[in-house]
């Protein structure tokens, strides 16, 4: 087994540029035993990870993104996503792993979702390492009031 580092946001503290690099550069990353996972055509961030341990409606967008219409349609997205997940782990069970989506960071708030990330992640990894960029009040809210 090996290690995951899970980078877990927070947004507006150069998420998107850190996972573009790692997208940029997978191969290389590859060739020194690091596997960046992310879904090529939804985004560098990994955004599939969180979703299948969240339960409200913050992932409707992610929802309509892949025509979920319905309940059955949820449960069969996630049990692909998971399906993927769990083969690319068994596809690279050596390699130390990169994940980066800052939606995990939201799941926070809540202690189950996490617990049950915790314990999937953990049947694969026997470290995991969470990163976390945090950034000054001021400047965060300055910058999420220009983005919009």
């Amino acid at each position: 087994m090996s290690t995951l580092y899970l980078h877990i946001g927070t947004s507006k503290t150069g998420t998107t540029s850190l996972q573009n690099f790692l997208a940029k550069n997978k191969e290389t990353l590859l060739n020194e035993n690091i596997f960046y996972h992310y879904i090529k055509g939804e985004s560098s961030s990994c955004i599939s990870l969180p979703y299948l341990f969240i339960n409200d409606d913050s992932f409707s967008w992610y929802e309509n993104m892949h025509n979920v219409k319905t309940s059955d349609d949820r449960i069969e997205l996630r049990k692909r996503i998971k399906n993927n997940l769990i083969n690319e782990f068994n596809r690279f069970p050596n390699h130390n792993w990169v994940i980066s989506s800052e939606h995990i960071f939201n799941m926070c708030f809540e202690k189950e979702p996490i617990k049950n990330l915790s314990v999937f992640l953990s049947k694969y990894f026997d470290n995991i390492k969470i990163i976390i960029f945090v950034r000054d009040q001021l400047d965060y809210f300055l910058s999420s009031y220009s983005t919009q």
